[in-house]
């Protein structure tokens, strides 16, 4: 007999947060990159440096002693550049660089009451893939999130992301939770693999969800009828939570 629901995850960026304008977040991004980078001696035009960045995220690029994933491959590509910046340089340019493409990104209107609703019913958490979680923590104080989970997954901070169902054990391994008892809320094939993967009842946020520059993973009919349940809008994940037995 299954366990009844005692849990949720949510993914954040594309779930809680919006993207209003992702094009215009990783224009941003490279602009902010490149601005300091060239007081560092680079010689390269925005546009050419633009092509350089185009392969910054590939990879499962290790975490370096002291830096973020993300500062991590900065390092890594300051250095084929000739480049040479102190480690306190590179995190200076990883916060400025994440805030910009921030920039573009919203909470969504509906999210604190979907949490506020959900928070006093079931055990929320937070499972996130992002290089740089410094940014996602000063983030979520910023926006007064951080209370609302028990705990907060940061793929920078365990060397997993989604939709590696390792990414689970440190709510199994802290909180005694089992996959089963467990929903995930996201947006993308990832969140979705994830849920699958782990034994979660995957929730996904629908089609009105697109924004320019973001993409939807219902355009995939194979993935609409392998068992998710579909939510039009964030704050319709409250009805969905409270019908799933």
């Amino acid at each position: 007999m299954p366990r009844s629901l005692r849990a949720i995850s949510f993914d954040l960026y594309g779930t809680l947060l919006r993207y209003d304008d992702l094009d215009q977040s990783w224009r941003d991004w490279n602009a902010a990159l490149h601005g300091h980078l060239k007081r560092h001696g680079l010689g390269l035009a925005e546009e050419e440096f633009s092509r350089v960045c185009q392969r910054f995220f590939h990879g499962n690029a290790a975490r370096l002693e002291a830096l973020s994933v993300f500062e991590s491959r900065l390092l890594r590509m300051t250095e084929r550049l000739g480049l040479t910046l102190p480690a306190s340089e590179l995190a200076r340019i990883a916060d400025d660089a994440c805030q910009a493409w921030q920039q573009s990104i919203s909470l969504d209107p509906e999210c604190r009451e979907v949490l506020e609703a959900l928070a006093g019913r079931y055990a929320l958490f937070l499972v996130s893939n992002f290089d740089h979680p410094r940014h996602v923590r000063r983030l979520l104080e910023e926006q007064g999130l951080t209370g609302f989970f028990q705990d907060i997954l940061i793929s920078g901070e365990h060397g997993v992301k989604k939709p590696d169902a390792a990414f689970f054990a440190p709510l199994r391994d802290r909180h005694a939770i089992a996959p089963s008892e467990c929903a995930h809320v996201g947006d993308s094939l990832d969140d979705y693999q994830f849920a699958l993967n782990t034994g979660m009842v995957p929730v996904m946020l629908g089609p009105e969800r697109r924004i320019n520059g973001s993409i939807d993973f219902l355009e995939n009919e194979a993935l609409t009828v392998s068992g998710a349940h579909h939510a039009e809008r964030l704050r319709h994940i409250v009805e969905v939570i409270s019908s799933l037995k």
